[in-house]
């Protein structure tokens, strides 16, 4: 099921990980726009490595 961790009040990296590991395959099944993902990645992906993934996957 795609949203169902919020992206609100994030406490703790392994919450933010978790939270952005979540959004790499839901980025896909959910077949997201470019634009939605783009969002993401600006005001939701804090860790180098969800955005350098994000990039990777998505983005190039």
């Amino acid at each position: 099921m795609t949203h169902h961790h919020t992206t609100e009040n994030v406490v703790g990296l392994d919450y933010q990980i978790l939270l952005e590991a979540d959004y790499l395959v839901n980025a896909s099944e959910s077949h997201f726009t470019r634009e939605h993902i783009e969002a993401f990645r600006r005001d939701v992906m804090k860790t180098d490595t969800g955005k350098a993934l994000l990039d990777t996957i998505y983005l190039r």
